[in-house]
């Protein structure tokens, strides 16, 4: 169920985790009752000892896989985010770490988040060191007083149930307190809820309570679920039928996941627990018992591999060609795994499984905290690491702190990746260069904030000049395009109104853009204004697409942007730039195209130097191709506007 979510087939997939968890305290209980003959020390040593040899290897080996992987392919910032989660599973805490890595675990992106998908793990193992010793102390009960361990266990359940799915309860104060001994800082509340085990312990504890009720009503139960089979395979067909829906994820687990865990757990009461005879197994049965069995390991590889997929092909899914690759080699992975460890697990012994857990926590430590060795790399391959990267130059953002002349630099994060260069630029004219920051927001909404900002800057002594740098498709279209024609812009407000369409909010921009421009080239009319075009933006991921090209992986070749596309594109924004050129004779449009595209295609790279940190933001060395068009337009505003001697 989780598999097909991943891969966009079930909208409520996930649920799957939910029933997991249901399953998962079903499972644990019905193997403390089944050792209750042990003292609680010996009961407690068998049980820790059967979860770490079942949870412990498949988990070191995907670990070990998903970070060479990580290792290898990843770019720094990725590659970072992938050591923080292994250094915080080494203690089973990532569920924590996710709070604040992966705040919306429904967006999150399998080609940067390697080892997302053991939270639920983490959640696990928490409440295996939690509640063992309570479930083993009821259970004893259960001999004495069957009745008041029963109803203790639903009445804990019920309670914790209460508590996690009602809206801001006193466990949300808590549970943030207590996460923030593991991530500092204000955490999300929904990102909380999803993840920590206070929030998850009652569909384990269900689980538990159900199992409880089954050896209660061990002999009553096995004769109606021989009876009422139909109603048992009710519950796998009603869960199906949930995970096709879409159900509310907001806050969740919410009432619906307490529809689909009561549901799981009903199923539970109706599976018969006894050991069925060899000769009595169907093949269908054993299959599914198969099924059963590789689950875990299939859960461990399934995501990585998504992930690995999804970074070295952008375009992963486009052919079903794909998912039948996908399944392939998650099939092959699967079964070395269960062939070659899971069905071994049993002959480690009790020392060797405390050896094995501490290996994993020192491993899972050292590996998560030890930085990259890049000299391993071959020249190539550090050539695209260096230089896909974003940059991260400071500006002046105070007039009073220029020095002399200067020009304003004034944009988005387009602007930003091209700050360093032109800084260098400015400096070898002899000016420095002061910073306005501009967003979709800053032409609409608080336009009047940004022409004040204008209005300090231009009156000082100093100032020669603009030059503006932004994505402006998308602050004239909506980002992404069809956010217009669903919901209206936002940002792009005339007058208080906002545009009814992507028409509408045309000429929104057109009229925001012409008042800024106006009022800055009004306030300083001998002052020169450049209007940066927008480099042309790629279908993929320019930097990835390079590694990948080095290591070979892609499964099919992938066509960069054509010439005559990016020129389409842009040709409406351009020809409001050269209306304003021609009625502002002060105003320049720097059209960076020659530079980037020839007459068939635009370039992601340069032998093994990226042009590109992601899809439309230029790395440090792609900024550097825009030297020329900075230079001339300096050399422009010194002609035009001489620096007066002191």
């Amino acid at each position: 169920m989780v598999i097909v979510h991943h891969l966009g087939g079930m909208p409520s997939g996930f649920i799957g985790v939910d029933v997991f968890f249901v399953i998962s305290g079903f499972v644990i209980t019905h193997a403390l009752i089944e050792n209750q003959h042990l003292g609680l020390v010996a009961g407690l040593r068998h049980f820790y000892y059967r979860r770490i040899v079942r949870i412990l290897p498949p988990l070191f080996i995907v670990t070990l896989a998903s970070f060479a992987v990580g290792w290898a392919l990843f770019f720094d910032v990725d590659f970072q985010r992938l050591q923080q989660a292994v250094a915080s599973q080494a203690y089973f805490v990532q569920n924590f770490h996710f709070t604040r890595d992966v705040e919306d675990y429904f967006q999150a992106i399998p080609s940067t988040d390697l080892a997302l998908h053991t939270w639920s793990l983490a959640v696990e193992e928490q409440f295996y060191l939690m509640c063992p010793v309570l479930m083993i102390l009821l259970i004893r009960l259960r001999r004495r007083a069957p009745w008041t361990a029963t109803l203790a266990a639903m009445a804990v359940t019920t309670g914790t149930a209460a508590a996690a799915i009602a809206p801001s309860t006193a466990l949300d104060h808590l549970t943030n307190a207590a996460a923030t001994a593991f991530v500092p800082g204000p955490l999300n509340a929904d990102s909380l809820r999803f993840y920590a085990l206070p929030f998850r312990a009652w569909e384990l504890l269900l689980g538990c309570s159900a199992m409880l009720v089954r050896s209660q009503w061990d002999t009553s139960l096995a004769a109606l679920a021989a009876r009422a089979r139909p109603i048992f395979y009710a519950v796998p067909t009603a869960l199906l039928a949930a995970a096709f829906m879409d159900l509310e994820r907001r806050s969740w687990p919410n009432l619906y996941t307490l529809a689909v865990c009561l549901v799981t757990a009903c199923g539970l009461l109706l599976v018969d627990t006894r050991p069925i005879p060899l000769e009595r197994r169907m093949s269908v049965a054993r299959a599914l018992a198969h099924v059963g069995s590789t689950s875990y390991s299939a859960y461990l590889w399934h995501w990585p591999l998504l992930g690995y997929l999804a970074y070295t092909n952008v375009d992963f899914g486009v052919s079903r060609l794909d998912y039948a690759l996908y399944f392939l080699i998650l099939t092959g992975l699967v079964a070395a795994t269960y062939h070659t460890v899971e069905k071994r697990r049993l002959s480690i012994s009790v020392r060797a499984s405390v050896v094995l857990l501490i290996a994993f926590v020192v491993a899972g430590r050292y590996l998560g905290t030890s930085p990259r060795d890049k000299t391993w790399f071959r020249e190539e391959k550090q050539q695209i690491l260096a230089s896909a990267a974003y940059d991260e130059t400071l500006c002046i953002e105070d007039p009073a702190k220029t020095t002399g002349k200067f020009v304003v630099l004034f944009g988005d994060s387009h602007a930003q990746m091209v700050a360093g260069q032109f800084q260098r630029s400015a400096r070898e004219h002899g000016y420095d260069v002061l910073c306005i920051k501009g967003s979709m927001a800053r032409l609409g909404t608080e336009r009047q904030t940004t022409e004040e900002d204008f209005e300090r800057a231009v009156q000082s002594d100093g100032y020669r000049g603009t030059l503006m740098v932004m994505r402006w498709n998308a602050y004239s279209t909506g980002f992404p395009p069809y956010e217009v024609q669903e919901h209206g812009n936002r940002f792009l407000t005339l007058d208080g109104r906002r545009p009814r369409d992507g028409e509408e909010a045309f000429r929104f921009f057109i009229a925001n853009v012409n008042h800024l421009v106006r009022s800055i080239t009004s306030a300083r009319p001998a002052r020169g204004l450049g209007i940066l075009l927008q480099v042309p933006n790629m279908p993929f991921f320019p930097e990835k697409e390079s590694l990948v090209d080095y290591h070979g992986l892609r499964f099919r070749a992938l066509p960069p942007k054509s010439a005559v596309q990016h020129r389409t594109e842009h040709v409406a924004v351009r020809r409001v730039f050269e209306q304003l050129r021609d009625t502002e004779p002060r105003v320049s449009v720097l059209d960076p195209t020659p530079l980037f595209c020839d007459a068939e295609t635009c370039k992601y790279r340069h032998g093994w130097n990226v042009l590109y940190k992601d899809d439309d933001h230029l790395s440090v060395y792609g900024e550097t191709l825009l030297a020329p068009v900075f230079n001339r337009w300096l050399e422009r505003l010194e002609v035009a506007a001489p620096f007066p001697s002191s």
